[in-house]
């Protein structure tokens, strides 16, 4: 299958489970989209009103507060909002200015009280948003604690700890701290010499400490937050052949599943042993430099976790004792609406679609 042939079908970075169904904002173009788990049925929900109809990469991470899903906008210009109940879009505009990035602007989000605070990828500002009223309140003080060389960007991981929140830094070797009293109040917190940062973290409240995965390696830095101890634990492979090996790890019985990103396999790290094990999900996603396809994930239950595969448009469920389960795909009946003709659509040249891949796909 030519690569433009792909852009037609459906694929997303993140999803959110509702009842038997997960919602999603799709890769390829403006679109919300609903797979039923039990009919196998995905149904095109709307577009997403004022963003660019063609657009691709349109939403990050997505969050479910109190009946709504919130889209945080990547090359979007708004946070949009889909209401379940209402089956109704709407959005907030987020002022961005002219200094902000046009590509990868925000990637996540931390829910915070009444607050949902933006988590920036290259944008200048991390934005707080009040979900109840829409009030909107700028962050760029941490800007000038990162000199301009680290180029500091976020992934996932950002958590709460008395009275503030920590958001992992990727490119630089810190956590940004924030004061929720004061938002104005940020620092930074170095740890050791991971000069290329984390790309997602686990709190644990209790112990007060957190586990970071290390965005260069595979690796997972346990760092004491009351003593700024800190220790590493780490595997000799391929990862350091990637940019961004892994970026998402989710705990799942006594182990963390940390999923593949641009590396071949998957892996387990045993919280008690200190140990990695390979968790082979049979697929080798690694395609060019960045990694074109790519897995997502979400916990759904206590002691299971959702795997979508964008590649081959898989759903896997991994439970409590890491058995891998096939459960539907989603792109195989779609009703209401299909995604725009690849045809009609402009494109940026990049590492996954080059212009020969284009005028490939147009020769037939």
């Amino acid at each position: 299958m030519n690569k433009m042939e792909k852009i037609g079908n459906i694929s997303f970075h993140s999803f959110v489970r509702i009842d038997d169904s997960i919602y999603f904002s799709a890769l390829n173009c403006n679109g919300l989209y609903k797979y039923d788990m039990n009919s196998g049925v995905t149904e095109y929900m709307g577009a997403f009103p004022l963003e660019n109809k063609n657009v691709r990469h349109l939403h990050g991470m997505v969050k479910y507060i109190d009946g709504k899903i919130y889209f945080v906008p990547m090359f979007g210009k708004y946070l949009s909002i889909y209401d379940i109940r209402e089956k109704a879009f709407d959005t907030i505009k987020l002022g961005l200015m002219d200094d902000d990035k046009s590509y990868y602007r925000y990637y996540d989000a931390i829910p915070y009280n009444d607050l949902l605070l933006l988590i920036p990828g290259r944008a200048s500002k991390i934005i707080s948003i009040n979900i109840k009223n829409g009030e909107l309140q700028y962050i760029d003080e941490w800007k000038k604690l990162i000199p301009n060389e680290e180029k500091p960007t976020f992934k996932n991981g950002s958590f709460e700890y008395e009275g503030s929140i920590y958001i992992p830094c990727c490119n630089t070797n810190c956590l940004l701290r924030i004061n929720t009293s004061n938002i104005s109040d940020v620092e930074l917190v170095r740890i050791g010499n991971y000069e290329y940062g984390f790309t997602d973290a686990i709190f644990y409240p209790e112990e007060k400490y957190v586990l970071l995965l290390s965005s260069s390696k595979t690796a997972i830095i346990k760092y004491a937050l009351n003593t700024n101890n800190y220790e590493e634990y780490s595997v000799e492979d391929d990862s350091s052949e990637v940019m961004y090996p892994h970026i998402k790890m989710l705990e799942i019985g006594e182990k963390i599943l940390i999923l593949a990103y641009q590396r071949k396999n998957s892996i387990l790290f045993d919280k008690e042993t200190c140990k990695f094990s390979q968790f082979d999900l049979e697929k080798d996603l690694r395609v060019g430099e960045w990694g074109a396809y790519h897995y997502s994930m979400n916990r759904i239950s206590e002691n299971e976790v959702l795997i979508i595969n964008t590649n081959d448009y898989s759903l896997y469920l991994v439970d409590e004792k890491y058995s891998i389960r096939k459960v539907g795909v989603y792109d195989n009946q779609i009703i209401n609406h299909k995604i725009t003709d690849s045809k009609n659509m402009v494109l940026k040249e990049d590492s996954e679609i080059t212009l020969s891949d284009y005028i490939e796909f147009l020769n037939g």
